[in-house]
């Protein structure tokens, strides 16, 4: 998702135009021209929020995305309504413990998959070899010591 591409790149998921649209705004102002594409915008929200989107910011007419939202809420049906309704007035209960992506993704790429493998195998191999290693210099420092 282009989002996800941006926020790795540094964008201000808060930043406002100059009407004080977020992009959290913004996403809420294009689903609805399009509602057609419910998924993808809903996606986009929940990766703005997943990354810290401020849900309370106002534009200059004074509009959070939840009342954007509530102006074309007659042309979503209910169980989309709701559910972005979820996303937009969500509140934090717990902040000791903070994801900052949904634990759900899973990578689904078999190169991957095989790469973590393998990296582990890495891992514990020198992890191993260090351990011999240090074995190795405890037996030679003992036996230096005995001479």
């Amino acid at each position: 998702m282009n989002v996800e591409l941006l926020i790795a790149l540094g964008a201000n998921v808060n930043a406002q135009d100059f009407q004080g649209h977020t992009p959290l705004h913004l996403a809420v102002i294009r689903l609805s021209q399009d509602v057609g594409n419910f998924t993808l915008y809903k996606n986009i929200m929940k990766e703005l929020c997943f990354y810290g989107a401020n849900r309370a910011i106002r534009t200059k007419q004074d509009q959070t995305p939840q009342q954007l939202l509530d102006e074309f809420a007659s042309d979503l049906k209910r169980d989309q309504y709701l559910s972005l309704c979820n996303i937009l007035t969500y509140q934090r209960q717990c902040c000791l413990i903070q994801r900052h992506r949904p634990i759900t993704k899973t990578e689904k790429s078999a190169g991957i998959a095989l790469f973590g493998v393998l990296f582990n195998l890495l891992m514990c191999t020198l992890y191993a070899l260090g351990l011999w290693f240090i074995k190795q210099d405890e037996k030679s420092h003992q036996a230096s010591e005995v001479f």
